[in-house]
């Protein structure tokens, strides 16, 4: 029986007396009531955006589901724990019902400055949060994950996908598979845009990362990755080198062209330059004259808004080596791992840029042919970040808080460089088909993983 008060009455028979205690009352606590915010959809027409990618790969059905918003429930207890309800617009609701992803705990969205790092670097902490906050981090809810309603969108939906895009905190993005009739793949169905509540948030940011408090942050942290000083990144509280560092030859396979299939098949035409009519190999998009539709608004892109870029940088691979080294985490796991840094040069051999991308573990990377390469571990430039693309169980899984990971782009100084200004998204890796013990394959994501701008055969 549960009430308001509860009467205890507690009598104790002590030797021959007895003894009697008061009456007590006690307060049974009352849950605090779940904190609901209702944030709207936007949804956009053909018309109206026609860059979208989705058109490329999208269902039959696509346009025929809306939803208007997204019903956020805050947790009383945890915060930092939502259920997530996509609801359906009225005069579809025959159509389409309330889609529900319930106890997501967002602990792992929040861009978070891993334990190991803290306290030891002001700068490393502004590139940190830096990159995890400009970053995208799609995560994907298959059946089981999610609720849906018995009505036509729901016989069809495979998974439910909710996405924090690169535009800064508060933009977030639905997007809804549906399964294609005789076939084992499904395809996009829907896409809405919404902005996430920022006071939720600032709160779950700084609860992860205490004592940072969101507003005292520097101007620079919270804008665009350019507004970031320039100085030299101090690679010792990321790791220690072990051994004898190998340096070898590489194998730079740019005269050929990436497989379009997957999102560089659906953003083949969010390249402005070079000519897509014209592009023969990798190595015509490394000069400064590259240029992709630019992520903008709520989340679209606009070719009308050209994205700059500097990939003249990466024009030639400097003495063609690349240099491989074992490190050791500073995280607490100590974990082992690999560091790779190649040198790049401009095609007149002036201006160097190191890429260095450590923190990982190869035999966790994935076996694949080249013809398979878009389905290599995709990581953005940073420290600490998740993939670009998680599912729910392995975000919760691979906590940022003892990530091991970095990647960056630094001067011949090693003072650190904007990925963002220059045009790079971060490498995507897996290990040889032939020789998967003794080689590695290193590709270079352009802005927005539009494209693939580099290939690299490397011995590890």
């Amino acid at each position: 029986m549960c009430a308001k008060f509860i009467t205890l009455f507690l009598y104790v028979l002590h030797c021959s007396a007895w003894t009697c205690f008061p009456v007590v009352n006690v307060l049974c606590a009352q849950p605090e009531p779940m904190k609901v915010i209702v944030c709207q959809i936007t949804e956009k027409e053909p018309k109206d955006y026609p860059e979208n990618p989705d058109f490329l790969a999208r269902h039959q059905l696509y346009g025929t589901f809306h939803h208007d918003a997204v019903r956020i429930t805050q947790h009383s207890d945890a915060p930092e724990v939502v259920d997530f309800q996509i609801t359906a617009a009225s005069r579809y609701q025959g159509m389409c019902g309330t889609v529900s992803v319930s106890n997501v705990n967002l602990s792992e969205w929040a861009p978070t400055v891993p334990l190991h790092l803290r306290g030891k670097s002001d700068y490393l902490t502004q590139v940190c949060l830096h990159n995890q906050m400009y970053s995208r981090l799609q995560v994907c809810y298959r059946k089981g994950e999610f609720a849906v309603g018995n009505n036509k969108e729901g016989n069809v939906l495979t998974r439910v996908e909710i996405a924090k895009n690169c535009l800064g905190w508060e933009k977030w993005e639905i997007v809804l598979y549906a399964s294609v009739l005789n076939s084992k793949d499904d395809k996009i169905v829907y896409r809405g845009w919404f902005d996430f509540p920022m006071e939720i948030f600032k709160a779950i940011f700084e609860k992860r990362n205490t004592p940072l408090k969101f507003n005292d942050l520097e101007k620079g942290t919270i804008e665009w990755m350019e507004a970031l000083p320039l100085k030299i990144v101090p690679m010792q509280h990321l790791r220690t080198v072990v051994g004898v560092e190998k340096t070898s030859p590489v194998k730079a396979l740019n005269s050929t062209l990436y497989p379009k299939s997957g999102e560089r098949f659906r953003k083949w035409g969010n390249i402005i330059t070079p000519d897509t009519g014209r592009i023969r190999s990798m190595q015509d998009f490394l000069t400064d004259n590259t240029r992709f539709a630019k992520f903008t608004g709520i989340g679209m892109y606009s070719r009308s808004t050209p994205q700059r870029c500097e990939l003249g940088r990466f024009a030639s691979v400097a003495g063609n080596q690349v240099t491989v080294r074992k490190i050791t985490s500073t995280n607490a796991r100590k974990e082992e791992g690999l560091e790779i840094e190649l040198v790049f040069s401009r095609a007149n051999g002036g201006e160097k840029t190191r890429l260095v991308v450590g923190g990982f573990d190869p035999k966790a990377l994935p076996t694949l042919p080249d013809s398979k390469a878009n389905d290599g571990w995709q990581m953005p430039m940073g420290i600490g970040n998740h993939s670009f693309w998680q599912l729910a169980a392995d975000l919760q899984k691979h906590s940022s808080l003892h990530s091991a990971y970095y990647a960056m782009l630094l001067d011949k100084d090693g003072n650190w460089l904007s990925s963002h200004e220059i045009g790079i998204d971060g490498p995507l890796i897996y290990r040889d088909l032939a020789q998967p013990d003794k080689k590695l394959h290193l590709w270079l994501l352009s802005y927005e993983r539009h494209a693939l701008v580099g290939h690299y055969v490397i011995e590890y």
